[in-house]
């Protein structure tokens, strides 16, 4: 769900928020600490909310935009089950049990019109709580394949800067340049 509040002349509040459910059923999954098949079922849920700001700093020409927002990821089949090649000498084993990723982003930026000319810049900063992350159990298969496996062993943060402009040059052509920076850091 998402509406938009209207703060006076000059400033627009956007409110959201999602619900989000994943499940898994998976029959047949190997399990390498027994060595036999087993099935493999789970459901993750989680509320994800957003708001966001749009100030007119000067109608039509500059605008202050920015907000918060949550994201959510639920493991993936992929997560759970592979048991394969995963990297170069690496070999993935299933992880069942794994936890959802979580994140919130805080984001403010500036977006500018003049005549021909269109610009944005926005600077943001993400936090990243229980990332799922390849792991090494120590153990070597009999291919020589270093063991992996997937944990919810990450907390970290991104961080970074987005800028773009773009100039009308008219008969329905415009040229486009942007650029991004983005740096960041993961706790193991």
């Amino acid at each position: 769900m998402q509406d938009e509040f209207e703060l006076g002349d000059d400033t627009t509040l956007t409110l959201g928020g999602r619900f989000n459910r994943a499940e898994v059923d998976a029959d047949s999954v190997f399990d390498p600490v027994t060595s036999t098949q087993t099935s493999l079922e789970d459901d993750w849920g989680a509320f994800a909310g957003s708001a966001r700001f749009l100030h007119r700093l000067r109608a039509d020409a500059v605008h202050l935009f920015g907000g918060v927002s949550q994201g959510f990821r639920a493991p993936n089949l992929s997560d759970l089950t592979r048991l394969d090649a995963a990297q170069s000498n690496e070999f993935e084993i299933p992880s069942p049990g794994l936890d959802p990723e979580y994140s919130t982003q805080y984001e403010l930026g500036l977006k500018t019109r003049h005549e021909r000319v269109a610009s944005q810049c926005a600077f943001f900063y993400t936090v990243l709580d229980d990332l799922i992350l390849r792991r090494p159990t120590g153990n070597v298969n009999g291919s020589g394949q270093f063991e992996v496996v997937k944990e919810n062993v990450g907390d970290g943060h991104v961080y970074g800067i987005e800028a773009e402009a773009t100039l009308d040059l008219g008969s329905d052509w415009e040229l486009f340049t942007g650029a991004t920076f983005v740096e960041g850091e993961v706790d193991k």
